[in-house]
């Protein structure tokens, strides 16, 4: 990534590369008391308060971190010891009760089965997990009669249904007493503890610790009911809890302790690739074991989609698991594993069997009772399919009740024939009103519109559903062809048809454009703020429908409070709504400013600038024509206009109350000729075949490219992209060049008449070999290999995004910076993001710095050294090459030199050491003895050289203070170079590599993942290891040539 000079001063504050990026602005967290915790196991460290905001890394199980705020009780705001802010996911934290209050006594209380932990009082507030049978809750109010609120004994807090809890006593115990284990009934079994771990008193965190288990402990597991906490007997007699995660058990028991499902056979398995960082579980569920962390963009394959919200996966070393949907792109094109036709049975019965261990319900949903539980492998009859989740079924013993269908295989008989026939409605042609679209990609279809909300099924790419109600702009409700209805991500949907402005409910509060108020309702004059992620209702119920969810700062303007615990609300847009009085407080819009640092702004359609626009309190940007020019306020002052069609608009901030606070004029003019032009491969071979490229608009039907003292191609040939609503064609033409040198390259583009007078200008390097390992002279380029490599480091970013680890910094595409007052193209598809990476490395001080080192200093370089110094220079820049900055690696460079042909203990060079300190050996290997240590500037008189081919280490026999023997060539310089060659085949590849790892801080922090890049920039330096250098090689993370680690790693 670039970053400005300025901010790269010194080596160890070398600012870290973010690939992953803020998707919106953060919401205020509110005030809370601070509070101390600890993860209870790995767990993502996110950007904001759900897992549609990007993880900023993997916070370890066990790391100590400060809860600053849980107003939001699925995800609590917490800072790291570094100083690091973020969110992170409630259920995996644990910290001391109490701080809140209740609404009258708390007191203890059990779960009388397995029983769904909710997020708000009623079966429409999501589940956060389920809850044992047996498990011990404190009940911290009890005012509303059917849902009590509830605390774990992680102190996360919820709903759980009235029904389903025994009250164990009157008040709070003073102490939480250690519970009587229960007996084991014969289903004891042999385990072993897989790392140190607490031996509790009691099933939870809260109970006191009686010692700690070392790793490899042998242990008797008496009992599994609590599916968190086993109780255990040691070899001595004594009895305890030790978490479940850190048990491995060695045999099969009755316990019910969930097993780790068998996975379907695979029948059409797919590749797919991880968006995330995530975990890599033994079973279909949070409540299954971590059997570690996948890397973001690991390559896996999917052998069962039969549950939609867990994947079976086969990872490529063989292991097999699950991995939750939502961070798994399918890069196949078939759908769910296909079921298997199955014979007919004779008498038409359709029988199945238990895959896990399920409740049988009284009705189709988690909401009914649970008659029983049936176990594992249990046989029975599906008398009623019509519902695709819950089959109607009937036991051995006459018992019926409902099954969650995912838990059931079909063994005999066919299940459409369980299924009342129908006349399939067929799909009706869109009429005039009607809206249709194309998914983009294999989708969920929610239950509401956020991640947050569960998943109904899961529908493949280019599916056409039609759009029902464009709630707002990130999520779309939808009808599917078999009348599903549901949510779907808005940016994954490709409007076919219709006009989505004529589904969109009177306006959404978050939107920046006010299209007038809907309503008469006479307003208050009084206003409030919402202080969380909330729903505005159609009424003041739970139960009515959600017009749409307002995120956290959405200023409102209070038409009445006539309804206990809601306020009649009006948003900046015009929508009215009821919204919890309990979620909202007082705000006093006069408060409000607003500056921007520039009059007006010019900018071609289809563009975006950022402007600089300091705000205070709320503040809503709003455009006077939205067709012409739209407004989008980022973090820390930054706003990005977008050039929606030629004219003239004004940008205008406005206060809740309406008044203009700021005016921005934006004047927008035609669409540029082309976007974006380059080349593939990005570095030519004299007289070999290359492709140039060129990006436009949709309106243009034709590409000239001109080669000054060449020639001219032209082109009709393009292929189509998009990206959310950005469309585009990248055409391309076939060329070849004989004479290596700089070309100068034309883009024109032709919309049907003649071509276009402005034109892309870039040039082409055409050299004599693109051999990775030659060393030459000559100017270089980076190479496709390594723009593969540098666009897998920084992460496709399609829309500009914060980089918080950077100052909040404005980044898109592949880590390119955007600057204040320019323009830049938005919502980039990744040949776009790609032609931008090409364009950005090639133009910028990465390449033309590098080259000026190489002809200033008289070096031979060969292209993986280029391309690895290519790298280093785009993360941390390129002012080191040529500057006075401190860079060792730069020294150990510039000390590789072609040994001279007489250097011999008769005729000795003189040099001096460049290390701070220098070990020698007796021989040339740092397994040999060590016979003293060298000081920095220490003269020497160099006797001998060795180099080991295959390890690319290189060794000076050398004399000093009376003594001889080898040290490493990397920290020795000639006194004088004149006459000898600076030949980069000769660095001491471990001196180099060693040094290149050091380069993993940003802000005084070490990160582990700027010590894999460095890692992998050593590999291609002195070895031309592209395979390992990539992050989806198995050996990325390998310390594959024995470089010194730092010592912090």
């Amino acid at each position: 990534m670039q970053y400005r000079k300025r901010m790269l001063r010194k080596k160890g504050t070398a600012l870290l590369l973010s690939a992953l990026l803020l998707a919106s602005a953060l919401p205020l967290a509110a005030y809370a008391e601070e509070v101390s915790a600890k993860t209870t196991e790995y767990v993502n460290f996110r950007s904001g308060p759900g897992t549609n905001y990007s993880s900023q890394g993997i916070i370890a199980s066990g790391t100590t971190i400060t809860v600053t705020d849980t107003s939001n009780s699925e995800w609590y705001a917490v800072r790291l010891s570094n100083g690091s802010t973020g969110y992170i996911y409630a259920e995996y934290i644990s910290m001391s009760t109490g701080g809140s209050t209740s609404n009258g006594e708390e007191r203890s209380a059990k779960t009388t089965e397995y029983v769904n932990f909710r997020s708000g009082p009623g079966t429409n507030y999501n589940s956060k997990g389920v809850i044992a049978l047996g498990t011990t809750v404190t009940v911290t109010d009890t005012s509303n009669a059917q849902w009590y609120a509830v605390r774990l004994s992680n102190g996360s807090t919820g709903y759980i249904f009235a029904e389903y809890i025994s009250f164990t006593g009157s008040n709070t115990p003073s102490a939480t007493a250690a519970p009587t284990q229960a007996p084991s009934n014969g289903s004891e079994q042999s385990a072993k503890t897989t790392e140190y771990v607490n031996f509790r008193s009691g099933p939870g965190t809260n109970y006191s610790s009686k010692g700690v288990i070392a790793l490899g402990t042998t242990v008797t597991v008496t009992d599994t009911s609590n599916s968190e906490w086993y109780a255990v007997r040691l070899s001595n007699g004594s009895t305890g809890y030790i978490f479940a995660q850190y048990l491995k058990q060695n045999s099969s028991s009755s316990a019910t302790a969930t097993p780790a499902p068998t996975q379907a056979p695979s029948g059409s398995e797919q590749s797919a690739k991880t968006t995330e960082y995530v975990n890599f579980r033994s079973g279909p569920g949070t409540n299954y074991s971590s059997k570690g962390v996948i890397a973001s963009g690991t390559t896996v394959t999917v052998t069962d989609r039969s549950n939609s919200q867990w994947y079976a996966v086969r990872l490529a070393n063989g292991s097999t698991g699950y991995i939750f949907a939502q961070y798994l792109k399918v890069t196949g094109t078939s759908s769910a594993t296909p079921t298997p036709t199955q014979a007919p049975s004779n008498d038409g019965t359709v029988q199945a069997k238990l895959t896990a261990d399920v409740n049988l319900r009284r009705g189709a949903g988690t909401n009914y009772g649970v008659i029983k539980v049936i176990g594992t492998g249990t046989t029975v009859t599906v008398t009623d399919a019509s519902n695709s989740q819950w089959y109607k079924v009937k036991l051995s013993d006459g018992t019926e009740g409902y099954l969650f269908s995912e838990y059931l295989k079909v063994t005999s008989g066919n299940i459409d024939s369980a299924k009342p026939s129908a006349t399939p409605t067929p799909t009706p042609a869109p009429s005039n009103g009607t809206v249709q679209a194309k998914t983009t990609s294999d989708l969920n279809v929610r239950k509401g519109p956020g991640t947050s909300y569960g998943i109904i099924k899961v529908i493949d790419m280019n599916v056409t559903v039609t759009v029902t109600e464009a709630t707002n702009s990130s999520w779309y409700k939808v009808k599917l062809s078999d009348g599903t209805e549901g949510y779907l991500a808005a940016q994954y949907l490709k409007i076919t048809s219709g006009d989505i402005n004529s589904v969109k409910p009177g306006n959404s509060g978050d939107d920046n454009t006010n299209n007038g108020n809907n309503s008469n309702t006479p307003a208050t004059g009084e206003y409030v703020r919402v202080t969380v992620g909330l729903n505005l209702r159609s009424e003041p119920n739970t139960s009515s429908k959600v017009l749409t969810v307002l995120s956290t700062g959405t200023v409102l303007n209070v038409l009445d409070r006539k309804t206990s615990g809601w306020v009649h609300v009006r948003t900046t847009g015009g929508a009215e709504g009821y919204v919890s009085a309990e979620y909202v407080t007082a705000y006093d819009p006069s408060s409000s400013s607003a500056s921007i640092s520039v009059s007006s702004v010019d900018l071609a359609q289809y563009k975006t600038i950022y402007i600089q626009a300091s705000s205070s309190g709320s503040v809503t940007w709003e455009s006077s024509d939205a067709s012409i020019a739209t407004a989008k306020a980022g973090v820390s002052g930054q706003l990005f206009i977008y050039g929606a069609a030629p004219g003239t608009a004004k940008i205008t901030a406005k206060s809740a109350n309406g008044t203009a606070l700021a005016t921005v004029s934006v004047t927008v003019s035609a669409p540029e000729a082309v976007r974006f032009a380059y080349t593939t491969p990005n570095i030519i071979t004299a007289g070999a075949s290359f492709n140039l490229k060129a990006v436009t608009d949709t309106q243009k039907s034709a590409v000239r490219f001109e080669i000054d003292g060449v020639g001219t191609y032209d082109t009709t040939s393009y292929d189509s992209e998009s990206q959310g609503d950005n469309n585009v064609r990248i055409f391309s033409a076939s060329a070849t060049i004989s004479t290596p040198g700089t070309y100068t390259v034309r883009a024109y583009s032709s919309s049907g008449g003649g071509y276009s007078s402005d034109y892309r200008e870039f040039t082409i390097l055409v050299v004599s070999t693109t051999d990775s390992d030659t060393t030459t002279g000559e100017s270089r380029r980076v190479s496709d290999s390594m723009l593969d490599n540098i666009a897998s480091y920084e992460g496709y970013v399609p829309q500009v995004s914060p980089d918080t680890l950077a100052g909040n910094i404005p980044t898109v595409g592949y880590g390119y910076v955007v600057s204040k007052n320019t323009t830049f193209y938005n919502n980039l598809t990744r040949s776009e993001a790609k032609a931008m990476l090409a364009d950005t490395v090639n133009r910028g001080s990465y390449t033309t710095e590098i080259n000026r080192f190489i002809s200033s200093n008289g070096l031979l370089m060969s292209q993986c050294q280029f391309d690895a110094l290519a790298s280093f220079s785009y993360n941390v820049g390129a002012g080191y090459w040529n500057g006075s900055g401190n860079c060792y690696v730069r020294t150990v460079i510039m000390n590789a030199v072609v040994p001279p042909q007489d250097l011999s203990s008769s005729n000795p060079y003189g040099g001096k050491v460049t290390a701070s300190t220098l070990p020698m050996y007796q021989d040339h290997s740092a397994s040999s003895t060590q016979i003293t240590t060298l000081k920095i500037n220490t003269s020497v008189n160099i006797l001998d050289y060795y180099r080991d081919s295959s390890t690319k280490q290189s060794w000076y026999k050398v004399s000093a203070s009376g003594k001889s023997g080898w040290v490493r060539a990397g920290d020795v310089a000639f006194n004088s170079t004149s006459g000898l060659t600076h030949d980069l085949n000769y660095v001491d590849a471990y001196t180099f590599g060693s040094n290149l790892l050091d380069w993993h801080v940003a802000g005084g922090n070490c990160y582990i993942g700027l010590y894999y890049r460095r890692l992998a920039e050593a590999k291609v330096f002195s070895y031309g290891n592209y395979a390992e250098a990539s992050p989806s090689n198995g050996n990325y993370k390998k310390n594959t040539y024995g470089y010194k680690v730092p010592s912090c790693l």
